[in-house]
């Protein structure tokens, strides 16, 4: 009997390291850039952050300077486009920002404008879709943006308290908004899981993450820390939450809490305020936009 019940707890263990594996290590710091002001290569504010994984530039919202900036992996500065104003191929307050392989499409969150405006991976403007309301393809202050299942579009519309999905020209496809038990409150970064297509949303409002089938049929939330913002997912399903503490917090797939690394400071690997994150999973990289600090992190995951 002891022999058995000693079998049966070896092969739960295994199992549950199976289902829930802890990360080897933290993050291992690689590079940074950045600094404060409106020179090429300096931030004010910046928030989303996205990557082509085609030429690994990296694209920055750079929120107070409305305009976006380019860079090569390692931070070689490239280019921007953009400037403060109502005017195609301008933005207020740009926020959420995402790559699209469809034409090689560069999607951003015009928050202030109330709509989403595309480019090519230079800058050149395509189009743009979205005003300020609550009807179908209509937003108040949306947030994020993620490309998910079919390089379809989805964004967390914040104070319609609901995410809409667009296929790449904008043409409106759906939309879900809080039912029960899924309440979606004020909903911030929101990230697609490559492996199944799950789509995971941060609700700042109850502090929860939640997450739903790619045709938005809601299946679980967990709790998550006040001020937490950012989500990204990384190529083993680790869910990565962070915000304004200056930690990152990862968990499973399921919501199961693991850890945290990070902290608040200007030191490699501390933060001050996480206003985006991107994973490019073929590489292992993770990208954090340390807003406060005004630049951008780089670390290899483990």
């Amino acid at each position: 009997m002891q022999l058995n019940t000693i079998r049966l707890l070896i092969l739960t263990c295994f199992f549950l390291a199976c289902t829930y594996p802890v990360l080897a290590a933290d993050p291992a710091f690689e590079t940074m850039w950045g600094s404060y002001g409106n020179d090429k290569g300096q931030f004010k504010y910046p928030t989303g952050i996205c990557v082509d994984p085609n030429t690994g530039y990296v694209y920055v919202a750079d929120s107070g300077n409305g305009r976006i900036q380019y860079f090569g992996e390692n931070g070689t500065y490239i280019g921007k486009w953009g400037g403060n104003g109502t005017e195609n191929g301008l933005f207020i307050n740009p926020q959420g920002i995402a790559y699209n392989p469809i034409g090689d499409t560069i999607y951003v969150v015009d928050s202030g404008n109330n709509r989403i405006q595309y480019f090519n991976s230079i800058g050149k403007y395509i189009g743009k879709w979205g005003k300020s309301g609550s009807s179908e393809g209509e937003f108040s202050n949306p947030y994020g943006i993620a490309t998910g299942h079919n390089l379809y579009l989805f964004v967390t519309d914040t104070n319609n308290k609901r995410v809409q999905y667009f296929d790449h020209t904008g043409y409106f496809l759906s939309e879900w908004k809080g039912e029960s038990p899924s309440s979606l409150t004020s909903l911030r970064g929101i990230a697609v899981n490559i492996t199944n297509y799950n789509i995971y949303v941060v609700d700042s409002g109850i502090n929860q993450g939640e997450y739903f089938s790619s045709k938005g049929k809601f299946l679980d939330m967990y709790p998550i820390q006040k001020g937490i913002t950012e989500v990204a997912i990384d190529p083993n399903g680790y869910v990565y939450h962070a915000g304004t503490d200056g930690y990152i917090y990862y968990y499973t797939q399921e919501g199961k809490y693991i850890g945290k690394w990070g902290g608040p400071g200007k030191g490699q690997g501390q933060f001050n305020g996480i206003g985006g994150m991107v994973i490019i999973p073929f590489k292992k990289t993770l990208y954090v936009v340390d807003t406060g600090n005004s630049r951008i992190q780089r670390f290899h995951l483990p």
